[in-house]
C-alpha cells in the first residue's frame, strides 16, 4: 500500500496518540502549569466531567500567562482556548494531517463518538507516522544533507 492510500484509509487511532495532561475545569493556572511540568507535557486538556472543555498549550502560556502573575491563582478556564478544534477517532490520518497543517496545530485532541478524549495527536506523531513509511530513506540521511562520504564506511 502506498503512503497516499494509507493516509486515506488508516484511522487516526492507528497513529501515536501521545499521553497528555488533563485537569478539571476550575483548576488554577498555577496548579495546571505545575501538573504540565511534572508530567512533561506541552499541553493540557481541560475537562468538564468526561468532556473536553478547552486546551492550554505552551504557546498559550507564553502569550497569555507568563507575564501575568495576577492570573496564576485564577481558574485555567480564563486563559485556555475554549471548545478547541478536535479530530474524531473515526477520521483518517490524512484528514488529521490536513487539518493540523492548515490550522498550524502542534497538539490536537482526538475524541471518540461520545466526545470523550481518546488521546493527543501531535505533529511529532504525524512525522513519525510519515517517517515509518520511508524507513530506509530517513534512517540513511546524512546528518548534513549536503555532506557525502568519499568512500563507503564499514566495509
Amino acid at each position: 500500500m502506498s503512503i497516499a492510500e494509507d493516509l486515506l484509509e488508516e484511522k487516526v487511532t492507528m497513529l501515536d496518540l501521545t499521553e497528555f495532561t488533563q485537569v478539571e475545569s476550575g483548576t488554577s493556572v498555577l496548579q495546571t502549569l505545575e501538573k504540565m511540568k511534572a508530567e512533561k507535557n506541552n499541553c493540557v486538556f481541560v475537562t468538564r466531567g468526561a468532556k473536553l472543555a478547552g486546551i492550554l498549550t505552551d504557546r498559550d502560556v507564553l502569550r497569555r500567562v507568563v507575564d501575568r502573575p495576577d492570573l496564576w491563582e485564577r481558574p485555567v478556564d480564563e486563559v485556555m482556548t475554549h471548545q478547541p478544534r478536535a479530530i474524531q477517532a473515526s477520521q483518517t490520518a490524512g484528514e488529521a494531517l490536513r487539518m493540523m497543517n492548515e490550522m498550524h496545530f502542534r497538539n490536537t485532541p482526538v475524541l471518540n463518538a461520545d466526545g470523550e478524549i481518546v488521546g493527543n495527536l501531535t505533529f511529532i506523531g504525524l512525522i513519525r507516522y510519515l517517517a515509518d513509511h520511508f524507513p530506509e530513506e530517513v534512517i540513511n540521511l546524512p546528518p548534513e544533507p549536503d555532506q557525502f562520504g568519499e568512500e563507503r564506511y564499514g566495509g
